[in-house]
């Protein structure tokens, strides 16, 4: 239980820093400057088209069975519908570094919530459970 704990307490305060740094500058700011160096690529040449490919598919299967919804996805020119590059044009690197600075502050409020409802003999009170499942939902989706 003792391993458990401490591991748990290192993790969630790794996780607590590294989500205040990424939203805020006043922590660490050299930190800060480097990882917003680095977001603009991650966001360009990583999310922006995983993310449009998938909505480009979506819209794809929306067009083909869905017709009363085939408007929402605009007009398809040059093999992407208009929808897919709005999507992608919405994710900017700032939003992205704040968005996973506040997942991580959250993921690491619901690890401390789980350490906060250990019993002495390992008993796991109904919240901590909660925030297990909270925390696992939270990591799956980033």
């Amino acid at each position: 239980i003792v391993v458990r704990v401490g591991l748990t307490f290192f993790l969630a305060t790794i996780f607590l820093l590294a989500g205040i740094n990424k939203t805020t500058d006043s922590f660490h700011r050299p930190t800060h400057l480097f990882m917003a160096n680095m977001f603009p690529d991650i966001c360009g040449k990583v999310w922006r088209p995983i993310v449009e490919q998938a909505v480009n598919r979506c819209c794809g299967v929306v067009c083909r069975f869905i017709r009363p919804l085939a408007g929402l996805c605009g007009e398809a020119s040059g093999g992407c519908y208009g929808l897919a590059k709005k999507a992608s044009a919405l994710i900017t690197p700032s939003w992205m570094m704040t968005t996973i600075g506040y997942v991580e502050m959250w993921a690491a409020m619901f690890m401390f919530i789980s350490l906060a409802g250990t019993g002495s003999r390992g008993y796991r009170v109904p919240l901590a459970e909660l925030s297990n499942v909270v925390l696992l939902i939270l990591m799956v989706g980033a």
